[in-house]
């Protein structure tokens, strides 16, 4: 009985395993990131309601994968003038359609820790499809 309890449970826990990824692979699609990408940005300083500084980054990301993209997400990472990490920051952008070029943007705010070391000169992107 025992025996038969244990490869029950058994049986269930690989089923489980095996059923749960099976919607994955239906929904892939597979994109070459070499034609997503971030072909501009700017840097602005503006001053909050305070006066306190603060950096609006804006980029323009293109999509030439010959497909719509449904949501991409963009890490834009942040280093001192030794190309030490000092932050991360995350933008999306959502129903980008082939050959459609679109703006995104975020906020560096003074109130950071290492506002005052970053290179803005060397500001980087990372596209990632979800």
């Amino acid at each position: 009985m025992n025996k038969l309890k244990i490869l029950l449970i058994t049986i269930l826990i690989i089923s489980t395993g095996f059923l749960s990824g099976c919607n994955q692979k239906e929904n892939d699609i597979e994109v070459d990131l070499s034609k997503v990408e971030v072909v501009n940005h700017t840097v602005e300083t503006i001053k909050d309601l305070v006066g306190k500084d603060y950096k609006k980054i804006t980029g323009y990301i293109s999509n030439n994968a010959g497909i719509l993209i449904k949501e991409i997400k963009i890490e834009i990472t942040f280093y001192d003038i030794n190309n030490n990490y000092l932050y991360i920051k995350n933008s999306y952008v959502y129903d980008l359609k082939n050959k459609e070029t679109r703006e995104f943007s975020t906020v560096y705010h003074s109130n950071n820790d290492n506002y005052n070391k970053v290179d803005w000169d060397d500001i980087k992107f990372k596209v990632i499809i979800l």
